[in-house]
Order: structure tokens, then sequence, then C-alpha cells
């Protein structure tokens, strides 16, 4: 049962303000294992990266966070950046979770803890998307532009829906004013392709947004991003047949409408339109940027696992 110098962040404010009272537990799990491990809750955005940073400078080896994909995706920041071996352990306790499920990490509390205390690791690929030549964000589960960062935005702001329930009722406000398509040329591994689209995703995970099964093809640890684009503008009659077949996954199979592809990197150029875009559900672009670099570091990090 060893987990090397540890330390522990927190997101108090997951899962509606309960991830306070999942801290606590936490603690008390590990203590009864033997393990006094050091721990701080998180106060405001950013707040992770910048704990995770400074326990690696302190020479902690290993970071185990509790929270959702925003708080991971903070926590492998800190890490990448660092430049450090860091094992990383997630316990899923927000509104989302979507990486836990591809990582195969139980859903409860001890269930977590219990992957974390087991010691076993597994190497998971990392993606890096960089914006107008910046020093880029890290994420695990996937980088989006379009329809779908702005749904995932919107169930952000919603202060007493979580879950499934946040991202439908955001697709439905969608609906209402249906978000206008953006021209770009993409490059693809150095093949290049001019779409008019309204959605582009790279995704290392299978699920985005709590239930939508983008990728359900894709392998964590295989060295290669599924990209997804839709071929042409959708209207609201084609945007609703295309969220239906998001949630079984079964868009894969129309070629005629989805332009998908397994990719080793990507570089997304702007003709025209205003592009949102996410990693992990972190910002990247609010209706700004021109071009976006989006490349793998195959295996690049090592995460308690079963």
């Amino acid at each position: 049962m060893d987990i090397g110098n540890a330390f522990l962040i927190v997101n108090p404010n997951a899962r509606k303000g309960k991830g306070r009272e999942d801290g606590e537990k936490i603690v008390s799990y590990f203590r009864e294992h033997g393990i006094d491990i050091p721990w701080r809750y998180t106060s405001a955005p950013g707040d992770a990266w910048k704990i995770t940073r400074d326990a690696i400078a302190e020479g902690c080896d290993t970071i185990i966070v509790a929270g959702g994909d925003g708080a991971l995706n903070e926590v492998v920041n800190g890490i990448m950046f660092s430049g450090r071996e860091v094992r990383l352990g997630l316990v899923p306790i927000g509104r989302g979770n979507d990486y836990a499920f591809s990582l195969g990490i139980p859903g409860s509390l001890y269930g977590a803890l219990d992957v974390i205390l087991s010691g076993k690791t597994r190497k998971v690929d990392v993606g890096l998307v960089e914006k107008d030549g910046g020093k880029g964000r890290y994420f695990l589960n996937g980088n989006g532009y379009g329809f779908e960062p702005m749904v995932n935005f919107r169930a952000m702001e919603y202060k007493h829906l979580n879950g499934i329930a946040s991202y439908v009722v955001a697709f439905l406000e969608m609906m209402v004013h249906v978000p206008h398509a953006f021209k770009v040329e993409i490059e693809l591994d150095g093949d290049v392709v001019e779409l008019e689209t309204q959605q582009i995703s790279f995704t290392l995970g299978k699920r985005m947004g709590s239930c939508f099964m983008l990728a359900p093809n894709a392998s964590i640890d295989d060295g290669m991003f599924d990209f997804l684009a839709t071929k042409r503008p959708f209207g609201r009659l084609s945007l609703v047949s295309a969220v239906l077949k998001f949630l079984k996954g079964t868009h894969v199979d129309d070629k005629r409408n989805f332009l998908i592809k397994n990719v080793h990197s990507g570089v997304i150029r702007v003709s025209s339109g205003d592009i949102y875009s996410h990693a992990d559900g972190e910002v990247v672009a609010l209706g700004e940027g021109k071009i976006f670099k989006v490349s793998i570091i195959e295996r690049g990090l090592s995460m308690f696992s079963i």
C-alpha cells in the first residue's frame, strides 16, 4: 500500500457543495489505512493548478484530486508543466466525471479510493492544445470546438442542476438559437480538408457531457485522438438527430454527415466565424482564436487505475 509522498486536493464545491464533506471522508479513510495525507481544499478557479505546482516543488510524487473533470484538468496541467514524473489519483465527485468513466474508476467514493490504495498505475495519453501560438493547455478527455463546448459552458452556469440534467437543459436552450457554422481549414496528420462545420472534437476518452458517447471506440493509451467533425451546417432537426446519435455512439457509422478519423495531431485554421473551444470543460476560446494546434503526448502520465 505505497502511494508515495502524496498530497490530496479537494474541490469543496463539487457535487453542489458536498465536496467539502467528501474531503473529510477521504482523509479519514486514508487514516484508517495508516496514511496521514496532507491536503487542501481549492478556493477559486485555477487553485488546483497552483496547489499541484507547489506540492510538486516541495517534493510530492503523488497527487490525488477529488473533484470533477475541471479540477482534474487543472491538476494535470500542474503536473505536465512541472516536467516531473508524478503519479495521479482521481476520486470522481464532479458533475460529469467523464474521464473517470473511460479510466474505469468506480463512481463510489470508497471504491475510487481503493483503486488508489491498490497502488496499480497505468500510463495514459495526454493532449495539448495551443491557441494562436500560446503556451497551451493539456487535457485528458477531450478538446472540443463549436456546439459542444457552447452547451458545456452553458451547463456550467446552472446553480441548481448537475450531471446529465444540466447538459440536457443547456442543449434545449441552444435549440432556441442554433449556433452558426464556422469555416475552417483542418490539417490532420498532414492531410488538409476544408469544412463549414458546427462541431469539431479531438477526444482521448469515450464520453463528453456526462452522457454523450462522442468517441465510443476511443482508447486512453493508444497514442491516437478519435477525431470528429460535422461535414455541413446542421439545422435544428439535424442537430437533434445528431445528439440522439451521440447518446448511443451510433454517429460513427454516419459517414455522410460526420468526418471521423484516428489522428496523431491536428491544426485548425479559422477562416470565418467565432469559435468556442474547451479542454476537459475548461475554456480555451470564447469566440476568439484563429489557429489551434492539437498534439498528443503518448502515455505521458501515470494514473492510478484498476
